[in-house]
């Protein structure tokens, strides 16, 4: 068994979970009174400000979890996400805000080396 079939493996038990989660996931996680509090998206703001970026690109972006917060950044945003029913979920959050369906696209992080 290579390193590819292995990841495809991988990729594909990663896809299986997702898969029913797209529509949830940013209310779980983001807008939830967990234990794990979405902090991070602050941090990048404050650094997305000070650097002002032209484009940006959210790999892994899930539903747009992360690029939802970013709209207002002025910049052109781009995402990726390894599991269809994330991207479909990203397309439609981000068609409110102007940004085109083709800057979201199902991809994976592990291929792109190969």
């Amino acid at each position: 068994m290579t390193d590819s079939d292995d990841r495809r493996k991988v990729e594909a038990r990663i896809r299986q979970c997702y898969s029913s989660w797209a529509q949830s996931y940013f209310d779980d996680y983001y807008r939830g009174q967990g234990a794990y509090p979405p902090v991070h998206v602050d941090i990048v703001r404050d650094l997305l400000r000070k650097r002002a970026p032209r484009t940006l690109l959210d790999a892994g972006c899930g539903p747009a979890s992360m690029l939802r917060s970013l709209t207002d950044l002025g910049c052109e945003l781009y995402g990726f996400d390894l599991t269809e029913e994330m991207v479909i979920e990203a397309r439609r959050v981000m068609a409110g805000a102007g940004v085109p369906q083709d800057r979201l696209w199902q991809g994976s992080v592990a291929g792109l080396h190969d």
